[in-house]
């Protein structure tokens, strides 16, 4: 039993790292759980859950609490679980959640109009031998299955995503050093410009929940040059895909277009994990066919040849199960 228990606590471990990254705090207690306010409806007296995840959102001006349930899975477990039901469990302690003075409490919520409650599926494949779309698990279950309050969300972090924040985690320290950054804390994260409610600021400490899950993350940095005279500004394109076809660089090229960053004379840099060998031959012609769209205007294609696609080293961080659930006794003993 201690054996399965240390599986299951390594999700917590691998989550509070990653989210961290991205400028997320925690609420509350672990591993715990409330009163059922609909206990008639739901057929429960209590909802456990892990803990809960927070953040606030700079363009609703709400800080946001995911109530979150993590799972930690081998690849064999994982690729034959049917996640209706745990979804379906989440969706309850959401609904419940937003109504719950006592769960409000416990995390910290004085003010309703100042959050947004939603719910959060962090599916981990401890062993990282999972290599199938995760998303296909998921295609066949709606929001009105689930019984989700029509204004909520539940997100879900599969193997890929995570093994993708994972990389971008390791990454960043990395670059701290090359760049000569002194901490991570001189990376700040871009949000996308055309949104429904924009902010003033593009470049912060913080990235919500649906900017984790999106193709590809963009960080900025100034990095001081070698007198100590001056910074050179750049930016950092964290790349989901393969680079397969040439269609996957016109979406990324084009949306580099619409945010205005090849407007600048900043350095873009665009690593990617998972690149495959035709990758740069792809880029190369979306890039020829995007120049040729803008009447091959010679400071375009100049700006356009000089962001470089690299290939990112990939990283598997191995947890020992015995120092996990050591380093969790350790927490509540405190």
């Amino acid at each position: 039993m201690p054996e399965t228990i240390n599986i299951g606590l390594i999700a917590n471990e691998v989550s509070r790292r990653i989210f961290s990254t991205f400028g997320w705090d925690l609420a509350g207690s672990f591993d715990t759980n409330y009163s059922c306010i609909n206990g008639d409806e739901h057929e429960l007296e209590t909802h456990p859950y892990d803990c809960v995840f927070c953040y606030p959102d700079a363009r609703l001006k709400k800080t946001i609490y995911l109530l979150t349930d993590l799972k930690s899975y081998s690849s064999s477990s994982l690729g034959s679980r049917s996640f209706r039901n745990i979804l379906q469990s989440l969706a309850k302690a959401v609904e419940c959640a937003r109504i719950s003075n006592d769960w409000k409490k416990e995390v910290g919520i004085a003010d309703d109009s100042a959050c947004e409650i939603h719910g959060m599926l962090f599916v981990y494949n401890h062993d990282h031998d999972y290599d199938k779309n995760f998303k296909k698990h998921l295609q066949s279950i709606s929001n009105v299955e689930l019984d989700l309050p029509e204004d909520a969300v539940i997100f879900v972090f599969g193997p890929n995503d995570i093994n993708f924040l994972e990389n971008i985690t390791h990454d960043r320290q990395r670059l701290a050093t090359e760049y000569r950054l002194g901490d991570t804390g001189h990376f700040k994260f871009f949000y996308p410009k055309k949104v429904l409610k924009p902010i003033p600021e593009i470049s912060l400490d913080r990235l919500p929940a649906e900017l984790l899950l999106s193709p590809f993350i963009i960080m900025s940095y100034d990095q001081p040059h070698f007198d100590n005279k001056g910074h050179a500004k750049g930016y950092v394109v964290y790349y989901k895909g393969t680079g397969n076809s040439v269609e996957e660089f016109h979406y990324l090229l084009n949306y580099l277009l619409t945010q205005r960053l090849l407007s600048s004379d900043h350095k873009i840099s665009v690593r990617a994990p998972y690149l495959c060998d035709k990758a740069e031959l792809n880029l190369a012609t979306a890039k020829e066919n995007i120049v040729s769209q803008y009447h091959d205007m010679r400071e375009f294609k100049k700006r356009l040849d000089e962001i470089e696609l690299q290939s990112m080293p990939r990283t598997v961080q191995v947890y020992s199960q015995d120092k996990v659930g050591l380093d969790r006794k350790n927490r509540k003993s405190q």
